[in-house]
C-alpha cells in the first residue's frame, strides 16, 4: 500500500516539473523565472524527502538492533545459551552497538547461574549408582539433554579417578549450556582442590591444571585406562560442530577443546612409550 505522505510529495514533484518544462519554451522572462523557481522548488523537495527517508531508515535500524540484543540476552538469561553470551560478551569488548544493554545481559546470566538452578532434582534413567565412569563421561560429552549432562558432571565429582579431571576439563571448554559448565566445573573443583572459582572463566581451570597436573594424577584412583574417554568420537564431534559453522562464537572454544584433547592423547602416548 502506498504511503499517502509519499504520493502527495511524487504528484508534487511531477506537477513541478511538468509546470517548468512547460513555461521552460516561453519568451516572457516572468515564466522563464517561474521555470528556474519550479525547478529549484523540486530539488528541494527531493532533497527532502531524501533526509527524511534516511532519518526513518536510521529509526528502523536502531529498533531492529535493540530487538537483536534484546533476544541475545533472552536467550543468554533464559536457556543459559553459551553461543548469546559470548555474543554479548563480543559486543562489550569491541564497545558495538549497545554495549550497555550487553554489560547489563552479562550481569544478569551471572547472577542467575550464581543463585538458581534447573539441577534440583534431576537424575538419570537409571539407577545411579550402577553407572559406570565410562558411561557418565559419554553422557557428559555426547547427551542431548542438557541437565543429564549436568547430572553426569555432578556424579562424576565423586569419581576421584584418573582420567575424570581431563573429561572434565573437556566439557567446561566445550558445552555450550552454561548449567553444564557450571557443574563440570564444580565437579573439577572437588576432585583436585581448587576454589573460589569463577566457571566463566575456563582458563583458570586449564591454568591450575597445567600447574598441578602432577601432583592431581598421583592422588586419583588408577582404576581406568585411556579408553575410558571416547577420543576418537570426541574430537570428531568438535570438528563437526567446526564444520558446521552454525555457532559463530563456540568455534573458538571448540578449537581450543580439540588442542586440549590432542594434548592429552600426545602425553599418554609418551608417557606409555617411557614405561
Amino acid at each position: 500500500m502506498i504511503n499517502p505522505n509519499k504520493a502527495i510529495i511524487i504528484l508534487g514533484i511531477v506537477t513541478t516539473i511538468f509546470l517548468a518544462f512547460t513555461s521552460y519554451n516561453s519568451k516572457n522572462m516572468i515564466v522563464r523565472t517561474f521555470f528556474y523557481l519550479s525547478l529549484i522548488i523540486a530539488i528541494v523537495i527531493l532533497i527532502y524527502t531524501g533526509i527524511n527517508n534516511m532519518k526513518s531508515s536510521n529509526e528502523l535500524n536502531k529498533i531492529k538492533k535493540r530487538n537483536n540484543i534484546t533476544s541475545i540476552i533472552d536467550r543468554a538469561v533464559g536457556h543459559n545459551d553459551r553461543e548469546s553470551y559470548l555474543n554479548l560478551t563480543h559486543i562489550v569488548e569491541n564497545f558495538g552497538p549497545n554495549r550497555n544493554a550487553a554489560i547489563s545481559g552479562i550481569s544478569q546470566i551471572k547472577t542467575q547461574l550464581s543463585t538458581m538452578t534447573h539441577m534440583k532434582g534431576v537424575t538419570l534413567p537409571k539407577d545411579e549408582s550402577s553407572y559406570t565412569t565410562k558411561e557418565l563421561i559419554d553422557i557428559l560429552f555426547f547427551n542431548s539433554q542438557y541437565l543429564f549432562r549436568g547430572r553426569s558432571a555432578q556424579l562424576l565429582a565423586n569419581r576421584k579417578e584418573k582420567y575424570v579431571p581431563e573429561a572434565l576439563i573437556l566439557a567446561i571448554f566445550s558445552d555450550k549450556d552454561f548449567e553444564v559448565v557450571r557443574e563440570a566445573t564444580s565437579a573439577f573443583c572437588n576432585i583436585t582442590g581448587l576454589q573460589n572459582l569463577d566457571f566463566f572463566q575456563p582458563y583458570h581451570v586449564w591454568g591450575y591444571w597445567l600447574d598441578n597436573s602432577e601432583r592431581i594424577k598421583k592422588e586419583v584412583l588408577q582404576t581406568n585406562n585411556i579408553g575410558v574417554i571416547p577420543w576418537k568420537k570426541f574430537t570428531e564431534k568438535l570438528r563437526n560442530n567446526i564444520e558446521d559453522q552454525e555457532y559463530k562464537y563456540m568455534i573458538y572454544w571448540w578449537a581450543t577443546a580439540l588442542e586440549i584433547a590432542n594434548k592429552f592423547l600426545i602425553e599418554e602416548l609418551v608417557i606409555n612409550q617411557n614405561r
